[in-house]
């Protein structure tokens, strides 16, 4: 989205008002100008804000090109993360970063999926936690574990 100041005349008010209209579309904040300069200056700075976040939200466009040009399915789940036990996982292969658990009632396994904040992985478990709308992320350590916590994600299926 780009917003184009035709004239530099118009008042300190119109240009605070469409500077706010503006970031609350991009859900972005920044200090409000009322100087015509200012306001221009800072509509460009909320636009490589929003076209940066925009950059991270979504998984890098060469690595969804190994899968498939777009993902068959784009969910938001609740997210935790788990480490190691020294078993195996439900299918048998010994957990690494990448491996993800989930319902298999919910997502098949063998599923390639990117999970946002996390990164490419593939459903390899189940857990006894894991139902419905949530899925289990692996991570080597549990401090990293620990600073996951438990959050919602956006995650693509392919």
């Amino acid at each position: 989205m780009s917003l184009q100041i035709k004239s530099p005349r118009l008042c300190k008010t119109t240009l605070t008002l469409l500077l706010v209209l503006f970031l609350w579309n991009n859900l972005a904040i920044v200090k409000i100008e009322t100087e015509p300069l200012a306001a221009m200056e800072a509509v460009s700075a909320v636009e490589a804000q929003t076209a940066a976040l925009e950059t991270r939200s979504a998984p890098p466009l060469s690595s969804r090109q190994e899968l498939q040009s777009e993902p068959e399915k784009i969910l938001i789940l609740e997210a935790t993360a788990y480490t190691h036990t020294g078993n195996t996982t439900y299918t048998g292969v010994y957990p690494q970063v990448g491996t993800i658990a989930v319902d298999p009632r919910f997502i098949p396994l063998g599923s390639k999926m990117w999970v946002e904040g996390y990164g490419f992985g593939v459903a390899q478990d189940t857990g006894g936690l894991i139902k419905g709308g949530i899925i289990d992320v692996f991570m080597e350590t549990e401090a990293e574990c620990l600073r996951w916590g438990r959050r919602r994600v956006k995650v693509y299926l392919y």
